[in-house]
């Protein structure tokens, strides 16, 4: 599928990832030191329910502005190529930094402080992985990528299993399975969200469920591929 959006695309701006994803290419454009360009073009003529992505970023932008913990969003801009394409560009700030890199406690610590504050103002990232985090020029960890975010208006049920989830896959993709490095995530983790008793359990309890769930699928894959052998 090819399209091009002609609005907010500066000439010096760097194409620096481009995806397809079932109905849905992706670009990502970069203006050093300026800012982020991210395109999506889809292809709705097959299926009309498509999936969103640039919402979920704007409104996990908006939502987490206070924490100064992510990029700021600057524009949305809607445009129809023709009948059945539709392009979304979205522009948000350049974070100049450093990838995350777990040298470290002190570098879990800025972890836990980073999604402590977010999850704080119901903003959950759904994609907890070291390359969306950021060490910026001030030395403070910043999360770039919120394509996936979650918000929420209350601290229901589903806020807690989504932030159980959540440090599921921090345990998994960014602590690598370190029990050890996991203790020390949660011990900070919950001093800085300050969760009563009760909202603690839950999500230890999401965390625990998520975790087990996961090394079950794992098992049942294995033996699988197993049996086909």
């Amino acid at each position: 599928m090819t399209g091009f959006c002609s609005k907010a695309l500066p000439k010096y701006a760097e194409l620096v990832q481009q995806r397809q994803r079932k109905e849905t290419l992706r670009r990502v454009y970069i203006v050093p030191n300026e800012k982020v360009i991210k395109q999506y073009i889809v292809n709705h003529s097959r299926w009309p329910f498509y999936a969103k992505p640039w919402l979920r970023e704007e409104k996990a932008m908006v939502r987490a502005k206070a924490t100064h913990r992510v990029p700021k969003h600057i524009d949305t801009i809607v445009e129809r190529i023709n009948t059945t394409t539709l392009c979304v560009t979205q522009i948000k700030t350049f974070v100049e930094g450093e990838p995350l890199t777990i040298a470290d406690q002190l570098d879990v610590i800025a972890v836990a402080e980073l999604l402590a504050e977010l999850h704080s103002v119901k903003v959950i990232t759904n994609d907890c992985q070291k390359e969306n985090m950021l060490r910026n020029n001030t030395n403070k960890l910043q999360c770039i990528d919120l394509g996936r975010a979650s918000t929420y208006r209350y601290r229901s049920l589903m806020y807690y299993r989504a932030i159980g989830s959540e440090m599921a896959r921090l345990f998994r993709r960014v602590l690598d399975s370190n029990e050890c490095l996991m203790q020390v995530f949660l011990k900070r983790y919950f001093q800085i969200i300050g969760f009563s008793r009760w909202q603690k359990s839950l999500v230890l309890f999401f965390y625990h469920l998520s975790h087990s769930a996961r090394l079950k699928r794992r098992i049942k894959k294995t033996k699988e591929r197993s049996n086909n052998k």
